[in-house]
């Protein structure tokens, strides 16, 4: 061993300085394993590197944007101390997809349902008690050559202070330019707002009406005071550069906006 270690020493002195290095480690590392680390706090942080996080103003928030271009985020007072967390984002979504069932919002509702249709009232309500908001069927957005297109999409938040805590009213999703089509087999409930213009193979679509909707199933073919207008389902919407939101509304429950700006659907 003697011969081996000389032999090593003298003909690698690397292996000499690694020794001893090695050695210096295990002097030490009893003091290193004792060591205990100490969490720092933010306010501490933020004294010692500037790294502290903490809560940004509201006019702070509504100054911040993502990358140039691609995202703007907006805080909007309202009256009746309500306000507006709205963000738009610079993206295109191409959307081909067929959904066998789609239902939301089902709760209990005491009021008035069906299609408000300008001069002649309500027609062709599902009743009040539970049932669905929007239950929908065999749908198809787009089609494989010509998918549906969204240009841009827009994230909103509306909140109101109601005795010193904030309430979220409503919750939209959707974007003011949607370009395609969309149909159904079977529209069974329908809830929000529609354009009649949308429905171009429907007699409703000259009218050009407004069609407000709280869980109807007018849309679902031919039926009741609307018999005229046709199978808007299964001939579908067609959008061309409009509107079109999916809509959660804290009292009115779950709807769809189909033709209409963001900026329409009220605060």
């Amino acid at each position: 061993m003697k011969a081996y270690t000389n032999y090593i020493t003298k003909n690698n002195p690397p292996y000499l300085q690694i020794m001893v290095f090695f050695i210096i480690c295990v002097s030490f590392f009893p003091q290193i394993s004792n060591s205990r680390m100490v969490p720092v706090s933010d306010n501490v942080l933020s004294k010692t590197f500037a790294r502290g996080m903490s809560m940004m103003s509201d006019n702070e928030l509504s100054d911040v944007n993502g990358q140039a271009g691609f995202s703007k985020f907006t805080l909007i007072p309202r009256p009746d101390n309500k306000y507006q967390v709205r963000a738009d984002l610079d993206i295109e979504v191409h959307l081909w997809a067929h959904i066998d069932v789609m239902k939301m919002g089902y709760y209990f509702y005491d009021g008035q349902t069906g299609v408000d249709v300008p001069l002649l009232g309500w027609s062709a309500g599902l009743g009040s008690g539970y049932n669905w908001d929007v239950d929908w069927a065999g749908l198809d957005f787009g089609t494989e050559s010509s998918p549906l297109k969204m240009h841009g999409l827009v994230i909103r938040a509306d909140f109101q202070e109601i005795n010193g805590n904030k309430v979220l009213n409503r919750f939209i999703l959707g974007s003011d330019k949607v370009e395609g089509s969309f149909r159904a087999d079977d529209l069974y409930s329908f809830t929000g707002l529609m354009n009649t213009k949308l429905a171009p193979g429907s007699v409703a679509s000259w009218l050009n009406l407004d069609l407000w909707a709280n869980r109807t199933n007018v849309l679902n073919g031919p039926g009741g005071i609307l018999a005229a207008c046709g199978d808007i389902a299964e001939m579908g919407m067609v959008f061309d550069n409009n509107g079109f939101y999916v809509v959660f509304d804290r009292i009115l429950g779950v709807g769809a906006w189909a033709g209409f700006p963001i900026t329409d659907i009220a605060d």
